[in-house]
């Protein structure tokens, strides 16, 4: 795998940070290895920390990581990503949401807490448009 995954455990959710190529591949794995690890620990609130991965090569990577999320993240896990503005179209987070999982994406680290550990579980609340 070519993504660095870095835990961390928190009171109430798993910290990722995460570095690396974003490739469909790389992505999956990194997922798969999450969902592992937060199942380990007994966690299901997420904070996934991406800000250090470049944009992928095309947009069916960012299709397919969709795909991957809600397979792999899909409910009782609820995943706050962290992005960096100029890497985020909104495309990956549209399809997992709309294939079930409930995630949303942030820049800013106290907004996705806020949301992570706030209220909203609803994929219809999970949805953001920014």
């Amino acid at each position: 795998m070519s993504i660095e995954v870095s835990f961390q455990r928190e009171t109430n959710y798993l910290f990722v940070k995460a570095r690396g190529e974003w490739t469909e591949e790389n992505m999956r794995e990194a997922m798969e290895a999450i969902r592992n690890e937060a199942t380990k620990e007994g966690l299901t609130h997420l904070l996934l920390d991406l800000r250090e991965i470049p944009r992928p090569d095309n947009e069916m990577t960012r299709y397919f990581t969709g795909e991957h999320c809600a397979r792999i993240l899909c409910p009782p896990f609820k995943s706050a990503v962290l992005a960096m503005p100029e890497v985020y179209n909104k495309f990956a987070e549209s399809v997992a949401v709309g294939r079930g999982a409930i995630v949303k994406v942030f820049f800013e680290k106290e907004g996705a807490l806020e949301w992570l550990l706030g209220g909203a579980t609803s994929r219809r609340q999970a949805t953001r448009v920014t």
